[in-house]
């Protein structure tokens, strides 16, 4: 009796083994499955924000500085996770200002001349004065915000809006507004539709105050307040040149 309980001890203890030895491998099986999806969402971020230079190294891929257009057309899409990610690409504000937001502004006051096919009447002159109001708008604008900012905004918010991504932050918007501006230019047809531009640029400014770090407390406060920078602050400079501007 003692052999045969001995036995089936054995046995028991076999199958036990066999068992635990099944779960470790699904574990590793499934471990692997987790890993390989992780490798491939890596590689998928790696070609969005470096582009091709995603297949030059590993060295290159350290070194490169994300696509600032990729970025900001990520953020156009999905704002959550494109403040994020312009966050985390970590730019140079002088960079970025010359890759994207003097591009940005130049072809708002180009898309100006567009009033010459919906307008044929419209005298050149005029539509030269105002597409260099429009881009010294944007141009000062983006200062004097930074500036007003400092000034008016929530104690904490004025600190975290002087930082790096903070400044970053102040030109992304001013760079959505002018994208806007220059639908609105090119696109003067879709009439009341064009509303939802600015409505969408202020939920892009608002949900880029998280990646800030603003405290809950200030977060209602600084986004009216950046509201009202961004959106007047541009449109007050962009008509004081109109007045002081010669007539056409």
């Amino acid at each position: 009796m003692a052999a045969k309980s001995d036995t089936n001890n054995g046995k028991e203890g076999h199958r036990t083994g066999k068992s635990k030895g099944t779960s470790a491998r699904r574990g590793r099986s499934n471990g692997r499955e987790y890993d390989t999806v992780q490798e491939n969402e890596d590689e998928f971020m790696k070609r969005l924000c470096y582009g091709d230079d995603a297949d030059q190294g590993g060295e290159k891929q350290c070194s490169a500085t994300p696509n600032p257009w990729l970025l900001f057309l990520h953020l156009l899409i999905a704002p959550k996770l494109g403040w994020r990610r312009i966050k985390s690409a970590g730019f140079d504000l002088e960079d970025y200002a010359r890759r994207l937001f003097y591009p940005l502004l130049a072809l708002m006051a180009a898309c100006r001349f567009a009033d010459k096919i919906y307008y044929s009447g419209v005298p050149l002159w005029k539509l030269l004065q105002e597409a260099l109001a429009l881009f010294v708008a944007g141009f000062a604008g983006f200062y004097l915000v930074s500036l007003l900012a400092r000034m008016f905004l929530p104690t904490v918010t004025r600190i975290k809006i002087d930082s790096g991504f903070g400044r970053i932050y102040i030109m992304t918007v001013m760079g959505v507004l002018a994208l806007a501006m220059t639908v609105n230019e090119l696109l003067p047809w879709l009439g009341m539709m064009l509303l939802v531009l600015p409505i969408y640029s202020t939920y892009i400014l608002v949900k880029g105050l998280k990646p800030l770090r603003v405290p809950p407390d200030e977060l209602m406060p600084s986004a009216i307040v950046m509201t009202v920078l961004c959106l007047g602050v541009p449109t007050a400079i962009y008509y004081l040149l109109r007045v002081l501007m010669p007539p056409a």
